[in-house]
């Protein structure tokens, strides 16, 4: 992933987050080939995927957190033929009120979930305000 794409997409979690305000802002999108595929967004709604992988992830027994995270979202909004994930990237942004990255990095449950699609790379934001390449397949 490219630096001027980076920048599109921060440019893009500032233009969501202007017209939807969520108590925890982070946007995941999902590239493939530099275009973005689908985008998703953290949310207070239940979700039954969020809960399907919760089960799937061991040390999470009691955890009774079920809402919708980013990630879960923008992989619900891929079109259904889509299956080449080895060659398409994730890009977690949040950000604090002051404008400076917060950590965006997956949750054990989210993790479980993405290393069963084999993305080809995972990019997140850092409190050191800088994007980390967490890995590549």
């Amino acid at each position: 992933m490219n630096k001027k794409l980076i920048s599109k997409l921060i440019t893009l979690y500032d233009d969501i987050y202007t017209e939807r305000p969520y108590r925890l802002k982070m946007v995941c999108f999902i590239v493939y080939k530099g275009k973005i595929l689908s985008w998703g967004v953290n949310s207070d709604k239940t979700s039954t995927a969020q809960h399907y992988w919760r089960t799937k992830t061991k040390g999470t027994e009691n955890y009774i957190y079920d809402k919708r995270h980013a990630e879960v979202d923008a992989i619900n909004k891929l079109p259904h033929e889509f299956k080449d994930f080895k060659k398409a990237e994730l890009f977690i942004v949040s950000k604090k009120k002051d404008g400076n990255f917060r950590l965006a990095k997956p949750c054990p449950i989210c993790q479980t979930m993405l290393a069963t699609y084999n993305f080809k790379a995972i990019y997140y934001t850092t409190y050191e305000n800088k994007i980390r390449k967490e890995f590549e397949c």
